[in-house]
């Protein structure tokens, strides 16, 4: 499958843009596999999710199985790059709370560096459009991802 480039607002690059950094007990290979597998998703997550490790495959964290298809959560979305263990890159999708953006598209690049038995994570999510909305969703991402390291961190803390 190819990048659906027609999606992605953010051209050049972007003005803005959410960083957030943490330090996981686990090297980079198990947090790696952990976000690029489904069964890794679920038990860290406990959600379902559809991946495709590859370029164009399928990057999808399904938080609501109850609700329409669409609305589920990162339905559409895709790998864009990788390198195992080191970085990954997919595209993003709004909440289902901001439809008028929903169907578009952002980008969120993870890198790995290992420190000791741990590995360093930085989180980079960009290609934010202009306007209320878009500014809704970088605000909503800005908290959601800090959730997301803290509970990768709390998963791998306890082993």
């Amino acid at each position: 499958m190819g990048i659906d480039t027609d999606r992605f607002v953010a051209k050049g690059a972007p003005r803005r843009r959410i960083v957030h950094r943490a330090t996981l007990a686990a090297p980079p290979e198990r947090v790696f596999d952990t976000l690029t597998t489904a069964e890794g998703i679920r038990f860290w997550n406990g959600i379902d999710a559809n991946v495709e490790l590859e370029i164009g495959g399928r990057y999808e964290w399904l938080f609501d199985r109850s609700v329409p298809e669409g609305q589920q959560g990162s339905e559409g979305c895709q790998i864009l790059a990788y390198v195992p263990s080191s970085m990954l890159a997919f595209s993003w999708n709004a909440p289902p709370h901001l439809a008028r953006v929903r169907e578009n598209r952002t980008w969120v690049v993870m890198t790995f560096a290992a420190r000791g038995a741990s590995t360093d994570v930085e989180l980079t999510h960009l290609g934010f459009g202009e306007g209320e909305e878009w500014d809704a969703c970088f605000d909503y991402f800005e908290a959601a991802w800090r959730r997301v390291l803290d509970s990768l961190a709390a998963t791998f803390s306890r082993g």
